[in-house]
């Protein structure tokens, strides 16, 4: 078999398989790996550049950090305020009882025309 004849792409079948044809082939596989990327937008009116420059760039743009983001000391988990005080047993029994109709309320089917309850 002659080296001539496949220096210049061309096979001994006569197909030409040179430089253009994997160019021509990676393509297609470069918008297929980048085809998943289109759903990576976060809602319907944010394209996929501005998914982009929010991943890549400053998304609070204009807005002032959340307080405390400038100190750079962990805060003291001993200054949390102590838990509040529990109600009255009877203020908590009666909203057990209101949920508890709630509760079976909401299981009984609305009959159409009937009035809606109040909420």
């Amino acid at each position: 078999m002659c080296r001539c004849a496949e220096q210049d792409g061309s096979r001994i079948d006569g197909s030409v398989r040179g430089r253009g044809y994997q160019a021509a082939m990676r393509l297609p596989l470069v918008a297929l790996m980048l085809l998943p990327l289109a759903g990576c937008v976060g809602s319907p009116a944010e394209g996929p550049m501005d998914f982009w420059r929010n991943v890549t760039g400053d998304p609070l743009q204009g807005r002032l950090p959340p307080p405390g983001m400038d100190s750079k000391e962990y805060p003291n988990l001993a200054s949390v305020p102590p838990a509040p005080a529990r109600g009255a047993a009877s203020a908590r029994e009666e909203l057990s009882r209101a949920l508890m109709e709630a509760r079976t309320q909401s299981n009984q089917p609305l009959v159409p025309g009937s009035p809606v309850p109040p909420p």
